[in-house]
């Protein structure tokens, strides 16, 4: 198929999607007309010899013609096999009947025609170079004496010849009268696509130009005036490069050179100059268009939109970007420096303040300042966990957070959470309960699990009124560590359990809820657990308390591995 395509390339024909119809009957009329006449010489006039055989042979066999056209790709390869194979069995029967002087000379001179009737110009010249190689041939046959034994009779030669020139005449005049009417045909289907083509145009919001490859523009639609300021008349016959930014004109100018050259559709997006002032980006497809039987490739059509809101959006998103970039940056390094700026005076403060709790100087002589010294500790301490929970956030958001993890036994580190918490439950009258399973090979960053531990089970007392409890459970099973904590406190809404989680949030709005905090706790628990590779699930009703869910891989890498399966 390579070859046929090939051929078709040289000759100047575009490929055709279904066969010929026309030249395959005609080749088959051929044909035919070549085996009727076989028949009927016999048949009449007498046995054919061996010169008339061949003829008539020759002429039936045009028949493979049509069904090599049968096959579209094969059609101009089989138009120009058809054509020489014509011209040669032409100059035959003139060898046989007179030479140049033969009445079926004038049939070479028809052999234009015959290519005029595909309306491509290089099988036109094939053609005509058909015609000129058979009189040629011809011409030389003379001279060598191979054309000295006509096969008709003298005296019949003045019949055949006007019989021939007749046939001849009738054929071209056919052939001409076939190309003049697909020509109006063709012109009168252009007239109508160019009618159909300007009102599409001047419709449309878009800006289409058409231009020679190197940007001499031929047409621009009504669209100009409205993105341009520029009416079409305006920008017909100059080049588009006087209407785009210096700068982008290398752009748009190997975007017009790549449509051209690839044969296929390109894209490109430059900034144009507006007639008033200012500038437009337009985002442009350009696609190429042949003209011509020829098949070149001799203008590009582009379609043009505007695309300067969007650009505009997007300049603003990308400053809002840079702008959150630095805010974030600025508050990565506040948050640094408050880290080193509170924490060395609140350090002073909490051991100063224990020195004097627990009276390690002397005694203090006045118990309210004993009790005074109690609280500095206290609210010292509370507001260095408040400190340190801020950081973590801050580190967590950033990806700078990174876990250690280490061999754990998880019973041993909840009983010391739990001694933590003791305190705060006696005061509260909240009673804590365990329900503990063994969680051997069990690896975490332990720092992170313990702060897990305390979060829960920090703000289920917190949220649990008197009388209430409080239990921890743990479990593993397949690969996975489970860790809940339930109460039965005051429970949360369907509402806010959609915004738990989240960084600084917290159930009750910031002026009517009745606990103090952050809102940072659950937001650092389901950080911590999704750093492991696990996850965090929340169940809660108002009036029916809360139940905390973590399901942690027993080490960290199982949720990797799993995930890349």
């Amino acid at each position: 198929m390579a070859v046929f395509r090939r051929i078709s390339a040289i000759l100047g024909a575009s490929p055709r999607r279904v066969p010929d119809r026309g030249f395959m009957l005609g080749q088959l009329i051929g044909a035919g007309s070549g085996l009727a006449a076989l028949i009927l010489y016999t048949l009449f006039i007498a046995m054919p010899g061996w010169a008339e055989t061949i003829a008539f042979l020759w002429l039936s066999a045009h028949a493979g013609f049509a069904l090599m056209a049968a096959d579209p790709e094969r059609d101009a390869a089989a138009k120009a096999a058809a054509t020489a194979s014509l011209t040669l069995f032409i100059a035959y029967l003139c060898s046989l009947t007179g030479g140049l002087t033969s009445p079926f000379l004038p049939w070479l001179l028809v052999l234009p025609a015959d290519g005029a009737l595909t309306r491509q110009p290089r099988m036109i010249l094939w053609s005509a170079g058909a015609t000129a190689f058979g009189i040629v041939l011809l011409a030389l046959a003379a001279p060598m004496g191979l054309t000295d034994a006509p096969l008709l009779p003298a005296a019949e030669t003045p019949l055949v010849r006007a019989i021939v020139a007749l046939a001849a005449g009738a054929y071209a005049g056919a052939a001409i009268w076939s190309v003049t009417r697909a020509e109006r045909q063709a012109q009168a289907s252009a007239r109508r696509g160019a009618q159909v083509f300007q009102a599409v145009t001047e419709g449309a919001g878009d800006l289409i130009l058409r231009m020679t490859q190197g940007g001499e523009l031929r047409f621009a639609s009504a669209a100009s005036a409205g993105l341009l300021g520029l009416e079409p008349a305006a920008l017909v016959g100059r080049s588009v490069f006087d209407f785009v930014v210096p700068g982008d004109r290398a752009v748009l100018s190997e975007t017009l050179l790549d449509a051209a050259s690839l044969k296929r559709p390109t894209s490109a997006e430059v900034r144009m100059i507006k007639a008033g002032g200012g500038l437009a980006w337009m985002e442009f497809r350009c696609d190429p268009v042949s003209d011509g039987a020829w098949g070149a490739a001799v203008d590009i059509v582009a379609v043009g939109r505007d695309t300067s809101v969007r650009r505009a959006f997007e300049d603003q998103l990308a400053r809002s970007r840079d702008l959150a970039e630095r805010a974030n940056s600025s508050k990565s390094q506040f948050l640094a420096n408050m880290s080193h700026e509170l924490r060395t005076p609140l350090n002073a403060i909490i051991g100063f303040s224990d020195v004097m709790r627990q009276e390690m100087f002397g005694a203090v002589s006045v118990p309210k300042y004993k009790e005074y010294a109690g609280l500095i500790h206290d609210s010292g301490r509370h507001l260095l966990d408040l400190i340190g929970d801020v950081l973590d956030m801050s580190k967590i958001e950033a990806g700078k957070f990174e876990i250690s993890p280490e061999p754990i036994d998880a019973a041993e580190l909840i009983a010391k959470c739990l001694e933590t918490v003791k305190v705060t439950a006696e005061r509260k009258k909240v009673k804590l309960t365990a329900n503990l399973a063994a969680a051997p090979g069990l690896v975490a960053d332990r720092r992170a699990l313990k702060q897990i531990l305390l979060n829960l089970l920090s703000n289920a007392i917190k949220f649990t009124p008197a009388g209430g409890t409080v239990e921890i459970a743990t479990a593993s099973k397949a690969g996975w560590f489970w860790l809940g904590v339930a109460d039965d406190g005051v429970g949360i809404g369907e509402d806010d359990l959609k915004r738990l989680g989240r960084p600084f949030e917290q159930a009750a709005g910031a002026y009517t809820r009745e606990h103090e905090g952050t809102g940072l706790g659950l937001s650092l628990v389901r950080s911590f657990v999704e750093l492991h590779g696990g996850r965090l699930e929340i169940e809660s009703a108002l009036g029916e308390g809360t139940t905390v869910r973590a399901f942690l891989p027993m080490t960290p890498q199982q949720a990797f591995a799993e995930a890349a399966q």
